[in-house]
Protein backbone atom coordinates (compact mmCIF):
# COMPACT_ATOMS: atom_id res chain seq x y z
CA UNK A 1 0.00 0.00 0.00
CA UNK A 2 1.05 2.91 -0.81
CA UNK A 3 2.13 6.48 1.75
CA UNK A 4 -0.42 9.37 1.78
CA UNK A 5 2.49 11.23 -0.09
CA UNK A 6 3.19 8.63 -2.77
CA UNK A 7 -0.61 8.16 -3.83
CA UNK A 8 -0.81 12.30 -4.10
CA UNK A 9 2.38 12.01 -6.07
CA UNK A 10 0.93 8.94 -8.66
CA UNK A 11 -2.86 11.42 -8.93
CA UNK A 12 -0.54 13.60 -10.17
CA UNK A 13 1.26 11.84 -12.44
CA UNK A 14 -1.82 9.83 -13.30
CA UNK A 15 -3.87 13.07 -14.09
CA UNK A 16 -1.01 14.83 -15.49
CA UNK A 17 -0.89 11.80 -18.32
CA UNK A 18 -4.63 11.81 -18.81
CA UNK A 19 -4.88 15.38 -19.43
CA UNK A 20 -1.35 14.62 -21.98
CA UNK A 21 -3.56 12.07 -23.89
CA UNK A 22 -6.95 13.65 -24.16
CA UNK A 23 -5.33 17.17 -25.28
CA UNK A 24 -3.45 15.16 -28.36
CA UNK A 25 -6.88 13.46 -29.20
CA UNK A 26 -8.75 17.08 -28.78
CA UNK A 27 -6.16 18.49 -31.58
CA UNK A 28 -6.13 15.65 -33.95
CA UNK A 29 -10.05 15.07 -33.94
CA UNK A 30 -10.18 19.21 -34.53
CA UNK A 31 -7.27 18.70 -37.09
CA UNK A 32 -9.44 16.11 -38.89
CA UNK A 33 -12.43 17.67 -38.71
CA UNK A 34 -11.10 20.97 -39.97
CA UNK A 35 -9.47 19.13 -42.93
CA UNK A 36 -13.07 16.56 -43.44
CA UNK A 37 -14.80 20.18 -43.73
CA UNK A 38 -12.43 21.59 -46.51
CA UNK A 39 -12.51 18.46 -48.42
CA UNK A 40 -16.19 18.45 -48.57
CA UNK A 41 -16.71 22.06 -49.81
CA UNK A 42 -14.36 21.28 -52.59
CA UNK A 43 -15.59 18.28 -53.65
CA UNK A 44 -19.50 19.38 -53.30
CA UNK A 45 -21.58 20.07 -56.63
CA UNK A 46 -22.67 23.27 -56.75
CA UNK A 47 -26.49 23.21 -57.25
CA UNK A 48 -28.00 26.21 -58.86
CA UNK A 49 -31.67 26.81 -57.88
CA UNK A 50 -33.16 29.02 -60.67
CA UNK A 51 -35.88 27.97 -62.51
CA UNK A 52 -37.05 28.47 -65.88
CA UNK A 53 -40.59 29.18 -64.99
CA UNK A 54 -40.18 30.38 -61.48
CA UNK A 55 -41.89 33.90 -62.73
CA UNK A 56 -44.99 32.09 -64.06
CA UNK A 57 -45.42 30.49 -60.87
CA UNK A 58 -44.33 33.29 -58.77
CA UNK A 59 -47.75 35.20 -60.64
CA UNK A 60 -49.84 31.92 -60.13
CA UNK A 61 -49.29 31.87 -56.18
CA UNK A 62 -49.96 35.92 -56.10
CA UNK A 63 -52.88 35.32 -58.00
CA UNK A 64 -54.23 32.07 -55.68
CA UNK A 65 -53.59 34.68 -52.90
CA UNK A 66 -55.57 37.22 -53.76
CA UNK A 67 -58.56 35.30 -54.83
CA UNK A 68 -58.49 33.57 -51.90
CA UNK A 69 -58.45 36.86 -49.89
CA UNK A 70 -61.22 38.22 -51.86
CA UNK A 71 -63.42 35.40 -51.24
CA UNK A 72 -62.18 35.47 -47.33
CA UNK A 73 -63.23 38.97 -47.61
CA UNK A 74 -66.50 38.36 -49.34
CA UNK A 75 -67.49 35.34 -46.43
CA UNK A 76 -66.32 37.98 -43.72
CA UNK A 77 -68.76 40.33 -45.19
CA UNK A 78 -71.83 38.47 -45.81
CA UNK A 79 -71.64 36.60 -41.83
CA UNK A 80 -71.04 40.73 -40.59
CA UNK A 81 -74.49 41.87 -42.59
CA UNK A 82 -76.40 38.64 -40.67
Amino acid sequence: MLSRGEDDETRIAVLAAYQRGFRIVFWVGAALAGLAFFIALVMMKQVNLDREDDEALKKEAAEAVGEKKKRKEGEASETSTM
